[in-house]
């Protein structure tokens, strides 16, 4: 979901200029902008990370994404619409920090393949909403699509509570989690949901 206004920006891009005819390049530098601020300000977002911690950051972060889903929802200048884009640069990376900083501690003696499974859950997320939003584009419109799926990003509503777990082994990580943490207990991938989102998270049960 994070991922999307990098991943699924194309979707939103023809009906933005159907309905304002602000011209291609000049929405497309809304792209431009939020991959910059993603990219450039996450050495700044790692530091917070290690100052404040992975939860803070990531969940403030989230919140920026959010918001960003909304300022672009409702955009109907394109300063407003790079307004988003910003926002949702500094939320996307401060995302992709936390979770690759946070997974590199996890797993110091298996740094890639910490960071390239969380790099991949980064993008696989997306790939599952692709057609979902797409499809509500075409029924109801990107504005509606940028809201409804900004709502469903809000991390709010994944803070940690006495939920029911949904739970899957991944037999991949198991060799990691007992070898990092001494215990035979398996790296779990645990799913649970509560409207109006579907949460998914790892955690590594001790």
């Amino acid at each position: 979901m994070i991922a999307n206004l990098q991943y699924g920006w194309t979707l939103f891009v023809n009906p933005i200029e159907d309905k304002h005819h602000w011209g291609l390049p000049a929405i497309q530098v809304a792209f431009t902008i939020f991959v910059v601020v993603e990219t450039w300000l996450v050495p700044l977002e790692g530091y917070a990370v290690d100052k404040f911690g992975p939860k803070l950051v990531g969940v403030g972060s989230g919140i920026l994404v959010a918001a960003a889903w909304t300022i672009n929802a409702y955009a109907d200048t394109l300063p407003l619409l790079y307004l988003g884009a910003i926002v949702g640069g500094i939320g996307a990376g401060g995302v992709y920090g936390a979770c690759v900083g946070n997974a590199l501690k996890w797993f110091p003696d298996r740094r890639g393949l910490a960071a390239g499974i969380t790099a991949m859950g980064f993008g696989a997320g997306s790939a599952l909403t692709v057609y979902p939003i797409a499809n509500m584009i075409q029924s109801q419109g990107y504005e509606a699509a940028f809201l409804k799926f900004g709502v469903a990003t809000d991390p709010l509503g994944r803070t940690e509570s006495r939920q029911p777990y949904s739970l899957l082994t991944v037999s991949l990580l198991r060799p990691l989690a007992r070898r990092r943490f001494s215990t035979r207990r398996p790296f779990l991938l645990l799913i649970r949901t509560r409207k109006p989102c579907v949460r998914l998270r790892w955690r590594v049960l001790g």
